[in-house]
């Protein structure tokens, strides 16, 4: 598997159509990184959206295990090049996979948010900061 980067738009509409449900489409600005095979067939993605200048809002969908070194490169995107000081992940409370992967990923529980996906549908809310990611080097 390979990091594919500079295809922000075809990764987010991938992406969408995947997670379906109150995702729907993604709304620019974001970036789009994709996961792809050796094949060059697309198999994840990742979708940061900005929230403000230094907090951003990540969406993730991967048909299978990501390696580490993709979950590595990934980071070093979001906090090292783009410069983002904190990462949120948003679910469903019903999403039993992503609130277990997300703690596996180095994520911590932050709160609970209510309506976050339309009336009556509420979302938990996870963080990362650059600090706290143990996929980057500490120097």
């Amino acid at each position: 598997m390979q990091l594919l980067t500079g295809h922000d738009a075809a990764v987010a509409q991938w992406a969408a159509k995947k997670l379906g449900g109150p995702h729907g489409q993604f709304i620019p600005p974001y970036v789009g990184l994709g996961v792809v095979d050796a094949k060059g067939v697309l198999r994840g993605g990742f979708v940061i959206r900005p929230l403000n200048s230094s907090t951003c809002d990540l969406s993730l969908y991967s048909e299978q295990a990501l390696t580490h070194g993709i979950v590595r490169g990934m980071f070093r995107i979001l906090f090292e090049r783009l410069g983002f000081v904190c990462c949120l992940i948003h679910t469903e409370r019903s999403n039993k996979a992503i609130k277990r992967a997300a703690p596996k990923l180095g994520f911590k529980f932050k709160c609970p948010v209510e309506n976050f996906y339309g009336e009556g549908i509420d979302a938990l809310q996870f963080s990362m900061t650059p600090t706290s990611c143990r996929w980057l080097k500490k120097a």
